[in-house]
């Protein structure tokens, strides 16, 4: 069977064939965009592609400007369920998959395969990404957590290029040290496969699909271009990640969009629908504040909160929302009372806060636990473990290794509800939530919950002890996050210096790149923060020209705007810039931007 229909300022043609296959065709162009989209389930049991049924069934109802699509596959073990929803008005598609267990025994699901298409696509070979230095495909990699990099690649071994840097640490192995990458990023070293987290987009010349998954609670999702033997091929994934589906159960995949529109246009759908699915709180405003990190970092004192409120008070012009106080105040990560610096002082630090009229906040890590912590020595049960039953490793910084703690461990739910009880009794009203990946990471968790449903438990406990105070997220995995989150970190921490050999790690230049390539997300998903703003230049190693570019950065972003400075050493010229940066309606320089991220604005333009 076939059928066709218009969309918007062209003609696109939806076919279906007999077995279940389907094609879409530009019409305008005479192009094929996709040819044979196959689906697939994926058990532990056995692997099921459209060709391995006994039967089809196909029902195909129109509701007002949409056609909807429903075909049901059945074998002796399972029956498949694939929907669609066509819009007629605009080029989009809505893709879902569902599992029913039909034998008598439990099934154990590993992947739904939403789609999956071979070797050419929007007019063009994949091969051609996959075997040429530079191609006339790009790929649009988002990443899994606010600092994993956010990438636009022109081919396969640029991208290998990109991550090739060194891993070697001096107190983990290299072991270790790649386990650590992958639980904190699930950046890819397979020799044949590149996956974009939660959303991706395929250009090949003036084609574009953009590609998304709407909802993102319940599964680990990916879009993924690979190699397998001499084929080549794109494929959406929602994972369930070994879900036990007991007879006569049904068990649902997150929901799927693709765009076949201009880029602009086709990400702005996307990050609007996607916000809407998840429920992302509307009208939030972009705060302003002081943030104690980037000039004292765990050497922060009491004094030094004290010192900078006093020069606000004196400065009413700089007119600030909040004043957080980073890490540096606490005992140990996993242990949140005072050390000795600031013991019997937060309560007070928070009070003289509020009553100069700013909002206290605190930087808290809630899933990261130190290797000495009493929570590693008592509640070994609460860590997530990998599969020899090790606890996984999360990062090793502070000078020892730090793991996660399993969100759906009902005693690690009633710590974290006690603990921000704590924060806001003692008075704090905004919250930045840092190194979040730590209670998402692969591993085993409670009562075998898949790590996305652990995180998204989490820090909706989190959100439900918290009420309406001012949440931001960091280190975060993004499309899980959406709905609880005010704002939320989109890049590796700025820094002092420009560059790093790990895309990831904190440098000015990670940062930026990140910002940028993660805007079209702002004011839908939440505020972007694109990190703090440093003032001082020769506090940094930073040219003028990269110095101007990061200020330029923060201006194009629009969203959180926080200084990190010693605000009593700042000079007139640095008061001036930082007001300009702040308050001021000037247009940030998209030439210079352009100049250290010219891959985004050449894969923007149609």
């Amino acid at each position: 069977m076939s059928f066709k229909f218009k969309f918007f300022q062209e003609k696109l043609e939806f076919i279906l064939d007999e077995s279940g296959y389907f094609s879409i065709k530009d019409l305008i162009k005479k192009i094929n965009l996709l040819n044979k989209i196959s689906f697939e389930i994926k058990l532990k049991e056995a692997n099921f592609t459209t060709k391995d049924f006994d039967k089809i069934e196909t029902s195909i109802k129109k509701e007002s400007a949409k056609i909807k699509i429903s075909i049901s596959f059945y074998n002796n073990l399972i029956k498949l369920i694939n929907k669609f929803t066509l819009d007629l008005k605009s080029p989009q598609i809505e893709i879902s998959q569902s599992i029913v267990n039909l034998s008598l025994h439990p099934i154990i699901v590993r992947d739904f395969i939403l789609f999956h298409v071979k070797n050419k696509i929007l007019g063009g070979n994949l091969k051609e990404f996959f075997e040429m230095e530079k191609s006339p495909f790009y790929f649009y990699k988002f990443g899994w957590q606010s600092w994993s990099p956010a990438f636009i690649i022109n081919s396969f071994k640029e991208y290998k290029n990109l991550i090739s840097f060194p891993l070697n640490h001096p107190a983990l192995s290299r072991e270790e040290l790649i386990s650590v990458y992958k639980n904190k990023h699930n950046l890819d070293f397979n020799n044949h496969s590149l996956a974009s987290e939660w959303t991706g987009v395929l250009k090949y010349k003036n084609n574009y699909l953009t590609c998304g998954f709407l909802t993102m609670k319940e599964q680990f999702t990916q879009i993924e271009l690979k190699k397998e033997k001499e084929d080549f091929y794109l494929e959406a994934k929602s994972s369930p990640l070994a879900k036990n589906l007991l007879p006569g159960e049904h068990l649902f995949s997150e929901k799927l969009f693709l765009d076949f529109s201009p880029l602009a246009l086709a990400l702005e759908n996307y990050a609007e629908k996607s916000a809407c699915e998840m429920k992302a709180p509307h009208n939030i405003k972009a705060l302003k504040g002081w943030c104690s990190w980037y000039y004292y970092f765990t050497k922060v004192a009491p004094q030094d909160i004290f010192k900078n409120l006093n020069f606000l008070s004196h400065h009413p012009e700089i007119k600030l929302d909040f004043i957080q106080i980073d890490d540096g105040f606490q005992k140990n990560l996993g242990a949140w009372e005072e050390n000795k610096k600031f013991f019997g002082k937060l309560k007070d630090l928070a009070k003289k806060i509020k009553t100069s009229k700013f909002m206290p906040g605190i930087w808290i890590a809630p899933f990261l636990v130190s290797e000495n912590s009493l929570i590693c020595k008592k509640h070994f049960d609460w860590l997530i473990k990998d599969n020899a039953g090790k606890p996984a490793l999360a990062i090793y910084n502070w000078g020892r290794k730090n793991y996660g703690l399993d969100p759906a461990h009902p005693e690690v739910q009633n710590y974290l509800e006690e603990l921000f009880k704590y924060f806001l009794k003692i008075g704090f009203e905004y919250f930045k939530l840092d190194f979040l990946y730590a209670g998402a990471m692969p591993g085993n968790y409670f009562n075998q919950t898949n790590r996305i449903q652990a995180y998204r438990k989490g820090i909706e406990i989190i959100r439900e002890i918290l009420k309406d105070k001012f949440i931001l997220g960091c280190g975060a995995p993004l499309g899980a996050s959406i709905g609880i989150f005010n704002a939320c970190r989109v890049s590796p921490d700025t820094a002092l210096h420009w560059e790093s050999l790990d895309p990831s790690a904190p440098s000015a230049f990670n940062s930026l790149r990140n910002n940028i390539l993660r805007l079209f997300i702002h004011k839908h998903w939440w505020i972007n923060d694109p990190d703090c703003l440093i003032l001082k230049k020769e506090r940094t190693s930073l040219t003028s020209e990269q110095f101007k570019a990061m200020h330029e950065n923060i201006k194009l972003t629009q969203g959180m705007l926080v200084i990190s400075e010693d605000l009593t050493k700042l000079g007139l010229e640095e008061l001036s810039l930082m007001k300009k940066i702040f308050y001021s309606k000037e247009i940030p320089s998209i030439a210079l931007l352009k100049k250290f991220v010219p891959e985004y604005f050449k894969f923007m333009k149609k």
